[in-house]
């Protein structure tokens, strides 16, 4: 909703807002007046640095957190999480975060010419495997929750004990490129959230929230190694946050962060 400028200001200037979410809440507090068009910022420091980013900052942990409480997960029948993963000596098929990135991108493009765009989200983490050879150490593998087409059924792996879907494993397969059968047979997990179920939707909304703030929190799987420097560690895929605003005074936006700091 637009928010009328000049209402629900206290005295000092400042003007409060609550924004709700799907499955989260928050407010925000902030000088009321015009900016200029620059943003206030002629002559004074961006924040920003120059440097490639390594790994989840301070600052990037909250957001993403934010966004995955903020997107329309009831919306999704299917949801489920594939994890698309590499042979074990990975460093030979995707060298460098170009290559990861362009095997991600044709994996979507190949989806979205079957059944149209997925609509979820992506987080990429690196397996430390701190007593493998060097070789196969900071694994890059994704976590994709998206909405699984109709068509497709997930079948029981006698192998892994998982659930397999054969298109996204044939597909995955050929895009990587490795030579070895056991890669075909081992390259895509899939499992219905949560808990191997597709749940009620109200469920699900809650459950994808808390997996974004484990996520959020696995540090060890979020340093990338040497060539996947600015990479980014999340994205999402024909979905859009939903967001509701609502310009509260000075004593309600003090009872409810009150509230949310319990």
């Amino acid at each position: 909703m637009d928010i009328d400028p000049g209402s629900r200001d206290d005295q000092s200037g400042r003007r409060h807002v609550g924004v709700a979410t799907p499955g989260g809440m928050k407010l925000t507090s902030h000088w009321q007046g015009k900016w200029p068009p620059d943003g206030g910022r002629v002559g004074r420091p961006t924040g920003r640095s120059t440097s490639p980013v390594t790994t989840v900052t301070p600052k990037a942990r909250p957001r993403m957190r934010w966004t995955g409480n903020a997107l329309p997960w009831d919306e999704l029948d299917r949801l489920t999480l594939l994890t698309l993963t590499y042979p074990a000596d990975w460093h030979r098929w995707c060298p460098d975060g170009t290559t990861f990135k362009r095997h991600l991108r044709a994996f979507r493009e190949r989806w979205c010419r079957r059944w149209g765009v997925p609509p979820g989200a992506r987080v990429l983490e690196f397996q430390p495997r701190a007593l493998r050879p060097a070789q196969e150490r900071f694994a890059s593998h994704s976590h994709l929750y998206v909405d699984l087409p109709e068509d497709p059924e997930l079948c029981h792996d006698g192998n892994t004990g998982g659930e397999v879907w054969d298109w996204a494993r044939q597909a995955w397969w050929e895009i990587v490129t490795s030579d070895g059968s056991d890669h075909r047979s081992r390259s895509v997990h899939a499992r219905p959230c949560f808990d191997g179920t597709y749940e009620s939707r109200s469920t699900t909304t809650k459950r994808v929230g808390d997996g974004f703030w484990r996520e959020s929190d696995e540090l060890s799987q979020k340093a990338a190694p040497d060539g996947f420097e600015g990479v980014m560690r999340r994205g999402v895929w024909g979905m859009a946050p939903v967001e509701g605003l609502q310009e509260v005074d000075e004593d309600e936006f003090v009872k409810v962060r009150r509230m949310l700091r319990r």
